[in-house]
């Protein structure tokens, strides 16, 4: 699927609930067809994540490509530019979450890092260093990923 399907797809949703009044039963199962489509393959969390870290707001095209990246089991992190920082904790979030650790478990495996700490780095609320973010990838077995991640 491109992102040219999805853009389509996701218009033809959005005609469709503009011409429904909210409230109806329709407008919700539209919705949540549209939901379904949208997040079936992107994490709503991570879709989300991005949002909230761009500088502008989230076109059609810009969200498009995400979804269509997802269905084809791209990388996320390097469809739209974030700062470097934010892709590092979107690719570390996700490789973790793939390899299915726990941020416990990935601290506890760190030798140096709490849960709150690996909890703030996902979520950007800390600044780490290369090294840190070299340590955290290693505890999770990807640290190849850092390398290409910045």
């Amino acid at each position: 699927m491109d992102a040219q399907q999805v853009l389509k797809t996701m218009r033809h949703y959005q005609e469709r609930l503009n011409q429904i009044p909210r409230g109806q039963e329709r407008f919700n199962e539209v919705a949540e067809a549209y939901n379904q489509f949208m997040f079936a393959h992107l994490p709503e969390r991570d879709f989300n994540f991005i949002m909230s870290h761009l500088d502008h707001n989230i076109t059609n095209p810009e969200a498009a490509a995400l979804v269509a990246a997802s269905y084809n089991k791209e990388d996320i992190s390097e469809v739209i530019s974030l700062d470097p920082e934010v892709k590092l904790a979107l690719k570390f979030r996700i490789a973790r979450n793939q390899k299915h650790l726990t941020q416990a478990e990935v601290a506890r495996r760190s030798g140096s890092f709490t849960q709150g700490q690996v909890a703030k780095a996902e979520a950007v609320k800390t600044s780490l260093s290369i090294p840190q973010w070299d340590t955290l990838f290693k505890a999770i077995g990807s640290a190849s990923t850092l390398a290409l991640g910045i």
